[in-house]
């Protein structure tokens, strides 16, 4: 009896110490924690918990599975991204691609307004129109302008974004 007990127990902490391994350490820290740092716990019961406010795992995460919160929030600060929501524990923060500087979706986005990264390719691209004296719309449309009044599907960016 004392045999298997043992086994139980090294079988326990031999997968908290592989576990642990795939957090990020030294100089590989960095790397590491864009993909995945899984730190499992033990405590006895089985609840729920939320993931931290820049992390989210799809569907409910329980504390006795060891891939808790596993996806790190896109920070949308490729070449013309912004963040537009910051997402939830179950999902990705969304971005845009700010027309106010003339960037537009290279490839165009589920939602045309904005993009979730972990779905999609949100990359942006210095978007030319055909007259220099153009801009972009909220809509990623060329014009010669628009006015406050203006209706767009998508909505506009502020100054506080």
């Amino acid at each position: 009896m004392i045999g298997v007990c043992t086994g139980v127990i090294l079988l326990l902490f031999s997968d908290v110490a592989s576990d642990l391994r795939r957090c990020p350490y030294g100089t590989h820290k960095r790397i590491r924690a864009q993909w995945k740092c899984v730190r499992p716990v033990y405590k006895g019961n089985i609840d729920a918990e939320k993931c931290a406010v820049d992390n989210f795992s799809p569907g409910s995460i329980k504390s006795n599975e060891n891939d808790k919160c596993t996806f790190i929030k896109s920070l949308c600060t490729e070449e013309g991204q912004l963040a537009f929501k910051n997402g939830s524990t179950e999902t990705d923060r969304s971005c845009r691609c700010d027309y106010r500087k003339g960037y537009d979706f290279i490839i165009a986005p589920i939602n045309s307004c904005t993009c979730i990264p972990f779905d999609e390719d949100c990359s942006c691209y210095k978007k030319k129109c055909r007259d220099s004296s153009q801009v972009l719309t909220p809509d990623y449309i060329c014009t010669q302008g628009y006015n406050d009044s203006d209706a767009f599907r998508c909505p506009r960016i502020t100054n506080a974004e």
